[in-house]
C-alpha cells in the first residue's frame, strides 16, 4: 500500500503554535480513519490535528468511501474541544460549510488555481469541485458526552498529486490539483495555508455567505436528489438550485414554483 502526502514535522509544529483550535498534534503510522481515531482518543488529544501515513478505511459523508490509498492523497482531521475552544452552537451548525469556505480559500491563495479558467467552486455543502471534477470533501462527525456535544471532529481529504493505476473506480471521476491546474504544489505549503485559512473562518464565526455564493458550484443548475416521501418511500426529487441561505440550506425551485430549503439531500447530482 502507498504512503499519502503528510507535511513535516516542522510545519505541524509550526501550524499549532499559531493556532487557537489546534493546540496539538498526532502523527501515526497508519490508521483505519483519523476521524474514528480522533473519536477513540479525544479525551488525550484535547484539541488537536491528527494525521497518518496510511489511511485504510477512510469515509465521507453518507457512509461513502474515500480513497487515500495513492501517493497524491492527503488527508488529516481536526479535533476541537468545545469548551474549551469557545465554539458557539450557531458555529456547529454551520462548521461544514466554514471549513469548505476555508479550503476554497486557502486553495484559491494559490496563482495556478486563482487564475485557472477551471474554476474552483463549492458544491454545497461540502465538496470542492474543480471544473466538473471533486478535488476535496469533509465529513463533520460531533462526539457528545451527557447528552450535549462535547467535540467536533473534522475529516478532510484532498487530492493533490497523480492517481496510481490501482485507484478504486470512484477515484476515476475525480480530480486532483496536479491534474486539473497541471502544477504538483508542496504539501507544508497546502497544510499551512488550510490550517491558516479554517483558522480565519472559525475565528469570524460564521461563514461569508457572499462569497461562498459566488463560487457556489450549484447555484442556478438544474439538479436531482433522493429523499423519503410521506410513505417513507426513497424517491427522486428534480429542482433549480438557487442559493445558499443564512442557515446553510440550499434554496431551491421544485418543479410547480415552490421554494424551498434543504438542509440535506442525498445523491445530490447535476442533471
Amino acid at each position: 500500500m502507498f504512503s499519502q502526502m503528510v507535511p513535516s514535522i516542522s510545519s505541524i509544529k509550526l501550524a499549532t503554535s499559531e493556532s487557537r483550535f489546534f493546540l496539538n498534534w498526532v502523527l501515526l503510522d497508519e490508521v483505519d480513519s483519523t476521524n474514528d481515531y480522533a473519536k477513540e482518543y479525544s479525551e488525550d488529544i484535547g484539541s488537536g490535528i491528527i494525521l497518518t501515513k496510511r489511511q485504510t478505511a477512510g469515509r465521507g459523508r453518507l457512509g461513502r468511501v474515500w480513497d487515500s490509498s495513492f501517493q497524491g492523497a492527503f488527508t488529516l482531521t481536526l479535533l476541537f474541544d468545545i469548551l474549551e475552544s469557545g465554539l458557539k452552537s450557531d458555529v456547529l451548525n454551520s462548521v461544514t460549510l466554514l471549513v469548505a469556505e476555508g479550503m476554497h480559500r486557502a486553495l484559491m491563495s494559490f496563482d495556478d488555481i486563482s487564475f485557472s479558467k477551471n474554476l474552483l467552486t463549492i458544491k454545497w455543502p461540502n465538496d470542492i469541485i474543480a471544473g466538473e471534477r471533486k478535488i476535496s470533501g469533509t465529513l463533520t462527525e460531533l462526539v457528545y458526552k451527557d447528552n450535549a456535544p462535547y467535540k467536533l471532529v473534522v475529516g478532510i481529504g484532498l487530492n493533490i498529486g497523480d492517481f496510481n493505476s490501482s485507484i478504486s473506480e470512484d477515484l476515476r471521476n475525480a480530480g486532483s490539483i496536479k491534474s486539473e491546474y497541471g502544477f504538483l504544489p508542496s504539501v507544508d505549503e497546502v497544510f499551512l495555508r488550510i490550517i491558516s485559512s479554517i483558522n480565519q473562518c472559525f475565528l469570524r464565526g460564521t461563514p461569508d455567505f457572499d462569497y461562498i455564493n459566488s463560487h457556489a458550484y450549484l447555484n442556478g443548475k438544474k439538479v436531482s436528489f433522493l429523499r423519503k416521501n410521506s410513505n417513507s418511500e426513497i424517491e427522486k426529487n428534480i429542482v433549480k438550485a438557487l442559493f445558499i441561505d443564512e442557515n446553510c440550506s440550499l434554496v431551491v425551485k421544485c418543479e410547480d414554483g415552490k421554494e424551498e430549503h434543504l438542509i440535506s439531500a442525498y445523491d445530490l447530482e447535476l442533471l
